[in-house]
C-alpha cells in the first residue's frame, strides 16, 4: 500500500517522502542532509532507498544547497521544471554537480512524468509568488493522492485532475484573525493573504471539501501542510477542515504535518 509522510512542513523546511514499500521519492528537499538523514532514520529508511526527489518550486524552504550536494554524492536524481533548473544553475553550485552526473530530469506543465517505477506524476500549476510553483497528482496502480504545498488560492485549480483521490496533502497556512493581529509588516500580511500567497484554514477546508465531493467518497485522508508558527495553531487548522468534512470523512482522518518531526503516515489505495 502506498504511503506519504511529511518529514518537515512549514516556513523553515519542507520535505516529504512517498513510498510504495520499496523505493522512496522525496517531495521537495528543504532539509539539511543531517536532519534529513535523522528523520529518514527514525522511519527506518536509508538513503539507498531514495530513488529521486521532485521539486515544487525554488523558494529556499523547499531546497538546500547542501542537500543537492548530498543527492549528487548518493546518485539521487532531481526532477524539476526547466525554470527551476535555470534558477538553480545561478544559485546552487551543487546543481552543476548533478548536471555533470546526468542526474537532472525535467518535467513540463500539463505533461505527466514517471519519477520512479510504478509512479505517474501529473504537474498541477499553483498560484504562488514563486513562478512557477507546482503541486502533483501522484498515481500508483494501488491508489492516488495529491500534494499541494504552497498556493494562494484554489479558485484556478484544475479540479478535473483532483477527482478520484484517496489522500490529499494541502496547505492550511494561517488563521486570518491571527494574521491580522500579528506583528508582521503590512506588506507581508498582504502578500500572505493574496492569491499568490498562502491558503488560510477556511480556504484549505473549502478546497478539501470539494476534492472529497468530486472523489466520490474515496477520499480517506487529509494532511494539513505548511502551518504558520505565529499565525495558526494545529487545533484551529484541524477544527476548520474537520468541520467542513464532517459529513464526508471521520475527524481522525484529518491530521497536521508538523515542522519539527515527521507526520503520521498517510496510507492510501489498496494493499498489493
Amino acid at each position: 500500500m502506498p504511503i506519504f509522510q511529511s518529514l518537515a512542513s512549514g516556513s523553515s523546511a519542507n520535505c516529504g517522502i512517498l513510498s510504495d514499500g520499496s523505493d522512496g521519492i522525496l517531495l521537495d528537499l528543504g532539509m539539511t542532509p543531517k536532519r534529513l538523514a535523522e528523520r529518514l532514520g527514525e522511519l527506518g529508511i536509508s538513503a539507498e532507498g531514495i530513488r529521486c526527489a521532485v521539486l515544487t518550486h525554488t523558494h529556499s524552504d523547499h531546497w538546500k544547497e547542501t542537500t543537492l550536494s548530498w543527492m549528487a554524492s548518493k546518485g539521487i536524481r532531481l526532477w524539476c521544471h526547466e525554470s527551476h533548473a535555470a534558477h538553480l544553475r545561478l544559485h546552487a553550485r551543487a546543481f552543476q554537480r548533478l548536471m555533470e552526473s546526468n542526474l537532472i530530469s525535467h518535467f513540463q506543465h500539463d505533461y505527466p512524468f514517471r519519477p520512479g517505477h510504478g509512479w505517474d506524476f501529473y504537474p498541477i500549476h499553483l498560484s504562488h509568488d514563486c513562478v512557477p510553483t507546482f503541486g502533483f497528482r501522484c498515481e500508483h496502480h494501488a491508489g492516488s493522492m495529491a500534494y499541494l504545498a504552497d498556493l494562494g488560492t484554489s479558485d484556478d485549480l484544475p479540479w478535473q485532475q483532483l477527482g478520484d483521490l484517496q489522500a490529499l496533502a494541502i496547505e492550511s497556512n494561517h488563521d486570518p484573525e491571527m494574521l491580522e493581529r500579528s506583528s508582521r509588516p503590512v506588506q507581508v500580511i498582504n502578500r500572505i493573504r493574496s492569491d499568490q500567497g498562502h491558503l488560510s484554514n477556511r480556504q484549505c477546508a473549502d478546497a478539501a471539501s470539494r476534492v472529497s465531493r468530486i472523489s466520490g467518497g474515496k477520499l480517506a485522508s487529509v494532511l494539513l501542510l505548511h502551518l504558520s508558527r505565529d499565525c495558526n495553531t494545529h487545533q484551529l487548522a484541524l477544527d476548520s477542515t474537520r468541520k467542513h468534512l464532517a459529513s464526508q470523512i471521520s475527524p481522525e482522518a484529518v491530521s497536521v504535518a508538523p515542522q519539527d518531526r515527521a507526520s503520521i503516515p498517510i496510507r492510501f489505495g489498496k494493499a498489493a
